[in-house]
Formats: structure tokens, C-alpha cells, sequence
């Protein structure tokens, strides 16, 4: 599938870009021929691997990087991204911004294995209503 999107894997190395609209048509086969699942879990699993810096300790930390890292991790006309708006002293929204090319079931999991991994509790997040610049809008609750 990565190859039919003009991704070669066997050139990925950790210091080269990517085209991450390719990255996300891929992403989009994946959910299409094998389920909605393995695309949030892939997101769970992106998050676990993640290299969490060592002043990120809690969930609302972690949050503020995964905005921040995803922005870094972009360049040439990528439009999306995160708005993260802290609610509560364990709860938080998240917008994903109109032009996010991924599938928003990788976006779920991203913020289900971040919470996963920087919280000591169980982790929820639910769907609640987008901005008028976001394609979609989730509540974490940790």
C-alpha cells in the first residue's frame, strides 16, 4: 500500500521528510481495505513510540508537544494540525484543523495512547461539536 502511494520504506530513515500527503493516502487505503481499527491503533502505537521529552509529565504537557511536534514535523504547505484547549485539571479539547490530510481515527488514537502513556488512571475520549475551522473536535478525559 505505501508503495502504490509512492512511498518507499525501505528509504525511511530518521532525519528524512516524507511527503505526508502521500503518507495520509496510504493511511486512508489502510482504513478503507483493512478497518477503521488499525488505524486508530496505529495512532495508539505512534504515541507509545513516541521520544517524550523528560519535562513532559503530565497529559497536559504531552498534549502541548504532540501540537508542537506536529507542526515541526511538516513543512511545504501542510494546513493541518491540533488546537488543544485545556477544560479541567484532567480534561481537555482537542480541534483538528480543516486540511488535516489524516484519517481522523489515527488522530483518536494519537490522543488515547498519549493519555495512555502519561496518565496514571483510565483515559476517555469522546466527540464533541468542531469550530468553524476544525473538520473534527474531541473531549480527553484523564
Amino acid at each position: 500500500m505505501f508503495a502504490e502511494n509512492d512511498l518507499d520504506v525501505d528509504s525511511i530513515s530518521e532525519n528524512s521528510w516524507h511527503d505526508a500527503l502521500n503518507y495520509a493516502k496510504a493511511m486512508d487505503q489502510v482504513k478503507d481495505e483493512v478497518g477503521s481499527k488499525t488505524i486508530t491503533e496505529a495512532g495508539i502505537e505512534q504515541a507509545k513510540a513516541a521520544p517524550w521529552p523528560d519535562h513532559i509529565e503530565t497529559v497536559a504537557d504531552g498534549l502541548q508537544f504532540i501540537v508542537e511536534a506536529d507542526r515541526d514535523a511538516h513543512r511545504g504547505g501542510y494546513e493541518g494540525g491540533y488546537v488543544v484547549e485545556e477544560t479541567g485539571d484532567h480534561s481537555a479539547r482537542i480541534g483538528i484543523k480543516q486540511g488535516a490530510p489524516y484519517p481522523l481515527e489515527n488522530f483518536k488514537g494519537v490522543f488515547l495512547g498519549a493519555g495512555r502513556q502519561l496518565s496514571d488512571g483510565s483515559v476517555d475520549l469522546s466527540e464533541t461539536s468542531p469550530g468553524p475551522d476544525e473538520q473534527a473536535a474531541f473531549e480527553l478525559t484523564w
